[in-house]
């Protein structure tokens, strides 16, 4: 994930001249061949033009409704211009009309001496909000604590 590479598709008019006669056709992909993109990040940034937020991940890929799937997502948080903490999930969802990324597929987030790991995620981007959905497990400082269903247990 060390470098950006963004592939552009392009998508061509071909002109036909027949009997004196241009005319231009346009060419789409066949339906079953889907756009997909590899090599994406996607920052944000705050008022003062300080980086607040990026994620990167390995695709994007279109769906219906504004919806783009991406694959090995990582996304970092920034504050005061640092690196604050990150997420790392293998599949997810981004809702660019809500702003909101969300999965159902394990995650793991950190920050700072916190690391919380679990399954199914949501992240507000307008907020930065993170909710990790089941399974959550949280360490601090050595001290391991999950919960399960609103059951928790700390081991020290």
């Amino acid at each position: 994930m060390n470098r950006c590479v963004n592939r552009l598709i392009i998508f061509c008019c071909v002109g036909q001249v027949a009997m004196g006669v241009v005319s231009a056709q346009t060419f789409s992909p066949a339906p079953s061949t889907a756009l997909q993109v590899e090599g994406i990040r996607v920052p944000e940034f705050n008022p003062d033009g300080t980086l607040k937020s990026e994620f990167f991940g390995d695709s994007a890929k279109p769906l219906e409704n504004g919806l783009v799937e991406l694959t090995n997502l990582r996304l970092n948080f920034y504050k005061d211009g640092r690196l604050n903490g990150f997420i790392l999930t293998p599949r997810c969802i981004y809702d660019k009309n809500a702003k909101l990324v969300f999965s159902n597929a394990d995650v793991t987030m950190r920050q700072g001496e916190i690391l919380i790991s679990g399954t199914g995620f949501r992240w507000f981007q307008e907020t930065q909000v993170v909710e990790i959905l089941n399974r959550c497990s949280l360490i601090v400082n050595n001290a391991h604590i999950w919960a399960d269903k609103g059951a928790g247990h700390v081991n020290k």
